[in-house]
């Protein structure tokens, strides 16, 4: 039993050894791996009479033969760490040239009652706004962006604020203000809150996964 232990043990080892060897792996594809392994071990660990008949080489063997690629492309649900947003340009602001457009990267709903002036009750932003230039031509220019995946309240809307001021500030019909990465703890001016057109998307309306080319409301 003895021998037999540590003979398992010098093969663990060796395969231990193996697994780091230089260049066989790609650091960017550990995660993946070690996700998958761990998944493995506690699909297993639910049936631990079928380890009875498994043997050191046969594990080891099917470790080698992990696809790491397929791994790597596996559904962005399993390992993504948020919503890519492509870049997207903007249209028609040929009124507001040389002034700011901030977008704001929101959860948020409806109004119950119709404000008319085409804009949702923002729950909570979930990442910091963007603001960029328009430019002579009345086009302003997005980057992409990372949404991240916080909370319980799911990234669906994207806000667009034409303003003045070097920055702007979202307040909802409502008079409520959602929380700001920019100023967590609030007590704003209400000059904060000044713009010249404010405007929403739908993220179920578009596909931020291409470059969006938008015309302005």
């Amino acid at each position: 039993m003895i021998e037999k232990k540590t003979e398992m043990n010098m093969k663990n080892q060796n395969l231990i050894k193996n697994s780091f060897q230089p260049g066989r792996k790609m650091l960017a594809r550990m995660l993946p791996v070690a996700a998958a392994a761990l998944w493995a071990v506690s699909s297993m660990a639910a049936a631990p009479a079928q380890l009875e008949n498994i043997s050191v080489d046969e594990f080891a063997s099917a470790a080698e033969n992990i696809d790491s690629d397929a791994l790597v492309s596996a559904p962005a649900s399993f390992m993504s760490l948020g919503t890519n947003v492509k870049s997207i340009t903007l249209n028609n602001l040929g009124d507001y040239t040389g002034r700011n457009l901030t977008a704001f990267y929101v959860s948020g709903r409806a109004p119950v009652i119709s404000t008319g002036d085409d804009t949702i009750i923002v729950r909570s932003i979930k990442t910091s706004p963007v603001t960029v230039r328009i430019d002579s031509s009345g086009t302003a220019v997005i980057p992409p962006v990372t949404v991240p995946r916080s909370g319980f309240d799911a990234f669906n809307a994207i806000v667009f604020v034409v303003h003045s001021s070097p920055a702007v500030y979202l307040k909802n019909p409502d008079g409520s203000a959602p929380a700001d990465p920019r100023s967590p703890n609030g007590g704003l001016p209400d000059s904060a809150y000044n713009y010249d057109k404010k405007w929403s998307i739908q993220i179920q309306d578009v596909d931020t996964s291409q470059p969006l080319i938008l015309r302005s409301r």
